[in-house]
């Protein structure tokens, strides 16, 4: 990640965020901003002014406690505390998600964009999934952990 320019305003994220701030994504481009809060909407912010440019996603399913953006940059991931990982489009407001991944049983605490059309998460139903990004169905399952991942 490139740093940002001396002089870059720091984001209040308070009166955007409902619930808090729970996670931070930044487009590979660096040219937007990401945070999500305990709505599960995800407020943008242009950079490097940092000003809200737009809020993505639906307001339900709980906090959206992991962001991740992929490589594209057109498309942000969505870890929820209800075990459903959410993806949304940057370019669009949509009613609905582009896609749902939910084979999580619990809240997931973490994805992670492994390349443009995979990424992975992890959940405290103590596995790690890897998934397919076009067809919304994991491809792998890392079980036998003894705690939350």
């Amino acid at each position: 990640m490139r740093p940002l320019p001396a002089g870059t305003p720091a984001v209040s994220v308070g009166k955007h965020i409902v619930g808090g701030a729970y996670a931070v994504a930044i487009t590979p481009s660096g040219g937007d901003s990401s945070v999500s809060g305990g709505d599960s909407s995800v407020s943008v912010f242009a950079m490097p002014a940092a000003k809200l440019s737009r809020k993505v996603g639906r307001k339900e399913g709980g906090g959206c406690l992991s962001l991740a953006v992929m490589p594209s940059g057109d498309r942000v991931l969505c870890g929820l505390n209800g075990g459903t990982i959410r993806m949304e489009s940057y370019a669009a407001a949509t009613a609905a998600p582009l896609r749902t991944f939910a084979e999580h049983t619990d809240q997931v605490n973490a994805v992670m964009a492994t390349s443009v059309t995979t990424f992975a998460s992890a959940s405290n139903d103590k596995t790690v999934r890897l998934w397919d990004a076009e067809c919304s169905a994991s491809t792998a399952t890392l079980s036998g952990h003894s705690s939350y991942v």
